[in-house]
């Protein structure tokens, strides 16, 4: 494809529990993150912070939304992003999970806004009771949105 360019990043962080689900009381959970690019143009590492919080329905079923938030721009440009998400994640096999995940990156600041708004299917295998592997794919709702993305992810808890 000539004049595009493939850009890739390492995404890394931690998950501070917050509440446990009673009742209508969500269960909740503070997220620190960073973004450090692995190839493209970018070279910054960028932290973002996050705050989770959801609800197990259908006993093993659970449904998640999320508000995240990061410093970013460009040296000419600085800016906010907000990225307020929702995901619903069920069994489909024994170790097996499926999701489907709608989430969106808002500027605000930014010299020209974003709005880019996307829907995210994926499948998990929970290798140990602590330990999780996942592949999810997605598409772009709008024209500001890439039309297609992909990735592949490792979960750990301790």
């Amino acid at each position: 494809m000539a004049g595009s360019e493939r850009e890739s990043q390492a995404l890394y962080g931690l998950k501070y529990a917050l509440t446990e689900q009673r009742g209508w009381i969500p269960q909740s959970a503070a997220i620190i993150q960073a973004t450090t690019p692995t190839s493209g143009k970018e070279t910054n590492t960028v932290p973002n912070l996050g705050y989770v919080f959801g609800w197990t329905v259908f006993e093993d079923w659970k449904l998640d939304s999320a508000i995240r938030y990061k410093p970013t721009g460009t040296a000419e440009d600085r800016f906010n992003e907000w990225a307020p998400s929702v995901v619903l994640k069920g069994p489909v096999a024994e170790k097996w999970a499926a999701h489907l995940e709608y989430f969106g990156i808002f500027s605000d600041g930014k010299a020209v806004v974003e709005n880019r708004q996307y829907v995210s299917p994926g499948i998990h295998y929970l290798v140990t009771p602590d330990c999780e592997i996942g592949v999810r794919v997605g598409w772009g709702l709008n024209h500001d949105s890439a039309n297609f993305f992909s990735n592949v992810g490792l979960g750990y808890q301790f």
